[in-house]
């Protein structure tokens, strides 16, 4: 499977929470079975803070699925990133790099 070419990702998250949580999707244009690995990493005045979840996931085609849920603290300073690797069957590897949805600086 070429991950490049079939594999969409994003987070989405419940705005207005705290802890905020952070839901990373992947959807695939083709029926397969992936191992994946989340990990957040905020940094913040006070420290740096990183969460890993990880598993094996079955996708059907076409169909979005959740790989489970982030819960974060953060304070307006705060800068989160959230690294998505998924492996393939034939241990093609792919990483997806996605800033944490509503960690942006207040005003």
């Amino acid at each position: 499977m070429n991950i490049d070419a079939n594999i969409q990702v994003w987070l989405e998250t419940a705005q207005r929470t705290q802890p905020q949580i952070i839901v990373p999707y992947v959807k695939s244009s083709t029926e397969t079975t992936l191992k994946y690995v989340v990990e957040a990493h905020r940094s913040a005045a006070q420290g740096n803070s990183r969460l890993r979840q990880g598993g094996t996931i079955h996708l059907t085609a076409d169909q979005a699925t959740a790989l489970g849920t982030l819960a974060l603290t953060r304070s307006a300073q705060d800068t989160c990133e959230v690294t998505l690797t998924l492996r393939s069957a034939d241990n093609t590897e792919r990483k997806f790099q996605l800033p944490c949805p509503g960690f942006t600086p207040e005003t």
